[in-house]
């Protein structure tokens, strides 16, 4: 959810004219960027109260200093939650399966309160809630499966993405590479090629946001999320967040707060296939404001739980097709072989 919308609307607005000036597509970007913004400040719920103080840079946190202990012949279990509401989005969730069984993973597939589902294959590990439970839960069932099964290396995604052919070893490769990392996030495309679609890659909708010259990230996105064992063994998505909404910036923010780095590979790529039609631009519209709405009312629930979010998110920036993470290596982290740490 990679916005600058809690601002006030000047400075969104000021923020992205520059950031777009000689790129094709400014006014248009900016015309959508109003829409977004309508949608997320009209359906903010409840009264937030942001912190006012400045909290310390990220690079000054106390990191832990623990070893993944993942290495290349590691075992990865992919988990992805699903409520298919329809033919189509069971059909999303079979795409997804069909680009993850020829690579090295087991596969785990929560069926949530699903309206239509079929037989998937007998490889796949499914687990069924006759009454949908929400993504966060869905995914603390799917890690609790994973553990007992000896996963070192636990993946997430939706069932509306597309992995890379290489997802799976570039997962593993980010946590080898960086060997006292425990979470790594990476870039999410798009599936398709309406505006909104190449609004959200412009946006960086669903890449997280890094601080400022780094690769470390506040927080990324749980459709191209990896963790390692050892973090799977300590944290959990809070499941009072009940959509796809905040929870993967709460789980992200929590690990912050503990000492962890979450980074950025730009390698590790998924593509999320928003649903946009092509031709169809105000049904597209509706869809791009409820996704927008959803997020807005998810961030309530957030910041009345960390009222200090917003002075950190002002230390970031988005991940998009424009702007990319940096590469500074903190000294007082070890570090092996180039990697971030």
């Amino acid at each position: 959810m990679s916005s600058l919308v809690h601002l006030p609307s000047g400075e969104t607005f000021d923020y992205w004219w520059e950031e777009m000036r000689g790129r094709a597509g400014r006014k248009r970007f900016l015309l959508t960027k109003i829409l977004e913004v309508i949608a997320y400040k009209a359906s903010k719920t409840g009264r937030v109260t942001s912190s006012k103080h400045q909290p310390q840079a990220v690079l000054e946190l106390p990191p832990q200093i623990l070893r993944n202990g993942v290495n290349q012949r590691s075992q990865g279990v992919v988990i992805i939650p699903a409520k298919c509401r329809s033919e189509a989005q069971f059909a999303l969730l079979q795409r997804c399966i069909d680009k993850l069984v020829e690579q090295t993973a087991a596969i785990i597939v929560i069926n949530d309160g699903s309206d239509v589902w079929s037989r998937l294959p007998e490889t796949i590990h499914v687990l069924t809630n006759e009454k949908s439970k929400g993504p966060a839960a869905s995914r603390n069932q799917g890690l609790d499966v994973a553990l007992k099964n000896g996963a070192d290396v636990i993946l997430f995604t939706d069932s509306d993405c597309v992995p890379e052919s290489n997802w799976v070893s570039e997962a593993i490769a980010g946590l080898v590479e960086n060997p006292y990392i425990h979470c790594v996030s990476g870039r999410t495309d798009s599936a398709n090629a309406t505006w909104f679609d190449k609004y959200h890659e412009i946006n960086g909708t669903l890449n997280g946001r890094c601080f400022q010259g780094t690769n470390i990230l506040l927080y990324g996105p749980t459709c191209n999320l990896v963790v390692s064992r050892h973090l799977a063994e300590q944290f959990r998505f809070d499941e009072s967040f009940p959509n796809a909404a905040c929870e993967d910036i709460d789980f992200c923010f929590r690990l912050l707060q503990q000492g962890f780095r979450v980074i950025h590979r730009q390698s590790l790529v998924v593509k999320h296939d928003y649903q946009y039609q092509h031709g169809d631009w105000v049904s597209n519209a509706i869809r791009f404001v409820r996704q927008f709405r959803k997020y807005a009312q998810a961030e309530s629930l957030l910041v009345a739980k960390f009222p200090n979010y917003y002075p950190y998110f002002g230390q970031t920036q988005e991940i998009g097709r424009y702007k990319h993470p940096g590469s500074l290596v903190p000294e007082n982290i070890p570090r092996r072989h180039g990697s971030v740490f």
